[in-house]
């Protein structure tokens, strides 16, 4: 993989890690945690049939798909004709953050709307600027793109109070805090857990059930533990003879993750499936994975589907990458924001553009940016026209 590739990547990764919270990137703690859970013995058809459900979702989500389901109709679509909607993403320098909102403006468009983006930058005082700027600039809608609520929680209210509609794109509700007429939360838990449950079937059905596994959890929201320990959970389900060994980090920490692995490595030899939260840790993890020697040894199955990730399996380095389309979330954050403006309810993202990259189909793929932006990888784009029928578009 060429170095601007893995420079791309980081960043990527580090930002896509902190969309947890905020507030979670300065969590106290700073090394590196480690738990093992080892599988009792059992029979050998409990495995067989683990192997054989690993494979067919494997199979299922590995193919192009041209549409995900058909959306709830929604009623009483306002007229979005000459009226402004603000995305506020918590950084806008990452390529998935970006192809969300070009989403957003091209898919609420089609509604006559036009979409302002305004650049978090990651800083907590320059999202809430952002949202305020919106406010001066007489926006009908907010949208904030993995901003959690409690890390702005004044910032949201001070939009609200102005009698404009506000979308938390990408986190559930917290705790004490519902759902209103101005107030929305659009939840992708769903579509994610897929995604750290096929990591886990990958490893299921590559080792023919009896893979020994570092699990790599990211700690820095209870939204970010709850996506590995579903994949974990998948394993336990599936997996009787596989063995779980975790190892905790955060964003903040991800400079120390090469030598935890190394550490972990070294006491658990027997270990041989790697499964880092996103594909941009990989430029993190490899120098331990090198140092430990296990670099023959050691398959590593991750999620990101970008460009950088799908380069290293083509290259051999990562074994399964488990994509998620970004141009699909954005027309997603785009239902969430057409179901908030029509007083409608607002449906989670269970399904959708998910997609397991293996050598077995990279290779027919063009690797680019521009692809990754757009919806190839992943299959045709009926399912754009689907979200415009439920909105009474033709």
């Amino acid at each position: 993989m060429t170095g601007s590739l893995r420079s791309r990547a980081w960043a990527l990764g580090a930002a896509v890690a902190a969309t947890g919270l905020l507030a979670a990137c300065s969590s106290a703690g700073g090394s590196a945690s480690v738990s093992s859970v080892g599988a009792s013995a059992s029979p050998a058809g409990a495995t067989s049939a683990g192997v054989k459900y690993a494979e067919a979702e494997l199979a299922k989500y590995s193919g192009l798909r041209n549409t995900y389901g058909t959306p709830v109709p929604v009623s009483n679509v306002p007229d979005l004709h000459g009226k402004n909607v603000w995305y506020v993403p918590i950084g806008s320098g990452v390529p998935v953050l970006t192809t969300i909102g070009d989403a957003m403006t091209a898919a609420l468009g089609k509604l006559g709307a036009t979409v302002h983006v305004c650049d978090g930058k990651f800083q907590p005082t320059t999202v809430a600027s952002c949202m305020q700027t919106a406010v001066t600039q007489g926006a009908n809608a907010v949208v904030t793109g993995f901003v959690d609520y409690n890390s702005e929680p004044s910032a949201y209210q001070s939009v609200i109070a102005k009698g404009i509609p506000v979308l938390v794109g990408g986190e559930a509700p917290p705790s004490g805090v519902s759902a209103s007429k101005d107030l929305g939360f659009f939840n992708p838990a769903g579509l994610t857990h897929t995604a750290f449950d096929l990591m886990s079937d990958a490893a299921i059905a590559d080792s023919n059930g009896a893979a020994n596994v570092l699990v790599v959890r990211l700690t820095d929201s209870s939204d970010t533990v709850g996506n590995s320990d579903a994949g974990i959970a998948e394993l336990q389900a599936h997996c009787p003879q596989c063995t779980v060994t975790t190892l905790d980090t955060l964003t903040a920490n991800v400079s120390q993750l090469g030598s935890a692995i190394s550490a972990k490595l070294a006491a658990n030899p027997a270990i041989n499936y790697l499964i880092l939260p996103q594909d941009a840790f990989f430029e993190a993890a490899l120098p331990g994975i090198q140092s430990a020697g296990f670099t023959d040894k050691l398959k590593v199955i991750t999620a990101g589907g970008t460009t950088a990730g799908l380069e290293a399996v083509k290259d051999g380095e990562i074994a399964y990458d488990i994509g998620q389309g970004a141009d699909y979330n954005g027309w997603g954050f785009a239902d969430a924001t057409v179901r908030l403006l029509a007083g409608a309810t607002i449906q989670p993202e269970n399904d959708g553009a998910v997609r397991v990259f293996s050598k077995a189909n990279v290779g027919s793929l063009d690797l680019t940016d521009a692809d990754y932006d757009g919806t190839v990888w992943y299959g045709g784009s009926q399912w754009q026209q689907d979200f415009l029928s439920a909105w009474g578009v033709k």
